[in-house]
């Protein structure tokens, strides 16, 4: 059992020094990230107040001057994302992966600050434990300088944790509002590029477009009643490609026969007038009648 105790002594002896290192290594990129964290506050101070005045104002009629709008000297992300979104704006393919970049872009910006929340306390606590145990030795030997040195080192590693992890939250939460705000803005704009214009709705608006429409009925309403005309008086025979001859009121005086040869279509009238020349007209020369048995009597006019 001493064997065993011995081995987890030196192990967690030894990961002492390693701690220690990664407690600096934390310590130097918080204060690295406070430097960042200030200057970034100050450009988006002065992106967010020119974006606000900008977006409040901004429909889709007057959207392709957003462009002109925005500053040219800004290196803001948001800026940046916007000016590739109004390139690619009649792709919403594109604009949806701009956003879904943007995404990715800020979840990797807030990877440090997450890092230092998480790993400061762990290290700290990892830190002030180690050296608790050679502390008590030295108590237990009456080494009261040992016991001293192991306990200063216990706090110090606490307080450098502590530190890197309240640099971490502090700057996690801020950034995730700015990041927040962000995604509105960007996701407002996106929509407003599947928004139709005014124009376009006065369009959709005008009452003449009602006349127009009734106007298409009207036409379809025609169209419909000439074929039914059509079917209903037999006239089907006008528009096929064959000849035929067809006979309108037989029997009557007003009695016309009209014939189809190929494009070719003639009327033609009985009349007691056989000096005519034009060949438009006829005369009358008998009656023909069909008896039970199928038998045709023909009986000549007088």
């Amino acid at each position: 059992m001493n064997y065993i105790s011995d081995i987890l002594y030196w192990i967690s002896t030894g990961l002492l020094v390693p701690v220690i290192v990664l407690l600096i290594i934390l310590f130097v990129r918080s204060l690295l990230l406070i430097g960042s964290f200030f200057g970034q506050y100050l450009s988006i101070r002065k992106t967010d107040a020119l974006l606000r005045k900008t977006l409040d104002k901004l429909t889709p009629d007057c959207i392709q001057h957003l462009e002109k709008q925005l500053p040219e000297q800004s290196n803001a992300p948001i800026i940046r994302y916007m000016r590739q979104m109004l390139e690619t704006r009649n792709s919403p393919a594109h604009v949806q992966r701009l956003l879904a970049d943007y995404e990715i872009k800020a979840d990797k910006d807030l990877a440090l600050s997450k890092t230092l929340t998480k790993m400061g306390p762990m290290l700290g606590l990892m830190g002030t434990l180690i050296p608790m145990g050679p502390a008590l030795v030295g108590l237990s030997t009456g080494d009261i300088s040992s016991m001293a040195y192991n306990m200063q080192v216990a706090f110090a590693t606490t307080v450098v944790g502590l530190f890197a992890a309240a640099v971490g939250f502090i700057t996690q939460q801020v950034k995730q509002r700015w990041y927040l705000q962000d995604m509105t803005n960007l996701e407002f704009l996106s929509n407003l590029f599947n928004e139709k214009p005014e124009a376009l709705w006065e369009e959709d608006n005008d009452p003449m477009s009602v006349v127009s429409n009734l106007f298409d009925v009207a036409m379809v309403f025609a169209v419909a009643l000439m074929v039914a005309l059509v079917s209903r008086y037999s006239m089907t025979e006008m528009f096929s490609q064959e000849d035929f001859t067809m006979v309108k009121n037989p029997g009557k005086e007003n009695m016309e026969i009209i014939t189809k040869e190929g494009e070719k279509i003639n009327r033609y009238t009985p009349s007691e007038d056989t000096s005519s020349q034009s060949g438009k007209k006829g005369k009358k020369v008998g009656i023909a009648y069909e008896l039970e048995n199928g038998e045709i009597i023909y009986v000549p006019e007088e």
